[in-house]
């Protein structure tokens, strides 16, 4: 992790501020196979029955399934219901 990484993992444990608000990082819930919720999203990149992609902080991720509809979309939340086969999450950035 980077010195200004460190420094804001720091400050948001002495502040009891949540780690993933503090980094700027996605939060993603899965509820059994059909749904799955995501905080701090930076936009929709793909939308069909079979794939939804949506950026963050770290990148791409793709959600695969069949049936997928957007049950929900805010600015920072969304919801992604159907039958949820894979997910590719984008690996951390090393320096």
């Amino acid at each position: 992790m980077s010195g200004k990484k460190n420094i804001k993992k720091s400050m948001a444990q002495a502040l009891d501020v949540p780690i993933d608000v503090a980094l700027d990082q996605v939060k993603i819930v899965i509820t059994g196979n059909s749904i799955l919720n995501a905080e701090n999203h930076k936009g929709i990149q793909e939308y069909s029955e079979s794939k939804i992609s949506f950026q963050t902080s770290l990148g791409l991720v793709e959600i695969r399934g069949k049936g997928l509809i957007l049950a929900a979309l805010t600015g920072e939340e969304l919801q992604i219901e159907g039958e949820l086969e894979s997910i590719i999450m984008p690996t951390e950035e090393k320096e």
